[in-house]
């Protein structure tokens, strides 16, 4: 996974508290009946593949860096922060928006 490279502005989360933020997106996910997602781990770093039901071609992958003081889900491919681990349900909505969700959680 690239972002740790791309934007070393981020800095590397202990594998462990990483797995737990992403695992409890994870769960969050699943709850939605049109998304699908797994946990991959890409170059020895740990993110949740996402895609939507019937467009499986289309996926996002979201990883969990600290950034301004704070913990936050961001997108994988670019670093774009994408909300605060403390509103899983808020980064859910934004995934869904995302990969064009037609049903909500």
């Amino acid at each position: 996974m690239g972002i740790f490279l791309e934007y070393p502005r981020f800095p590397r989360m202990g594998r462990e508290r990483l797995r737990g933020y992403i695992s409890d997106l994870d769960r969050a996910v699943s709850l939605w009946p049109d998304l699908a997602c797994g946990i991959v781990r890409p170059e020895g770093d740990t993110a949740l593949n996402v895609i939507r039901l019937g467009a499986p071609r289309r996926f996002v992958e979201i990883t969990a860096v600290d950034a301004l003081g704070r913990t936050w889900f961001a997108w994988a491919g670019d670093g774009e922060l994408i909300g605060t681990v403390d509103d899983v349900d808020g980064v859910v909505r934004k995934i869904a928006d995302e990969l064009g969700s037609v049903v909500q959680g």
